[in-house]
């Protein structure tokens, strides 16, 4: 992943910590990281898939925990993603 998007994903996950999803817009991530909205969505196709990637990197982020941990391993947590379709 590429720093620019990556630091998109930071800033939206910093604003997601203060309001909930809905109230966040490409033009505050875009404010606080001092960037155009067009380069926003030069690296994702809309707010969706920026909050979608935010919401994927905390899951992957508490599996690895999980497995850290000792609570599951990569076979249950595939099991999961399996029947999900995560």
């Amino acid at each position: 992943m590429n720093q620019t998007k990556k630091r998109i994903l930071e800033v939206a996950t910093k604003l997601s910590e203060d309001r909930a999803y809905p109230n966040i817009t490409v033009a505050m991530i875009a404010d606080e990281l001092r960037i155009s909205r067009t380069l926003i969505y030069h690296h994702y196709t809309n707010l969706n898939s920026v909050i979608t990637a935010v919401l994927e990197a905390a899951i992957e982020n508490n599996n690895e925990t999980l497995m850290n941990q000792g609570r599951v391993n990569k076979h249950e947590l595939f099991a999961a993603e399996s029947i999900c379709n995560c």
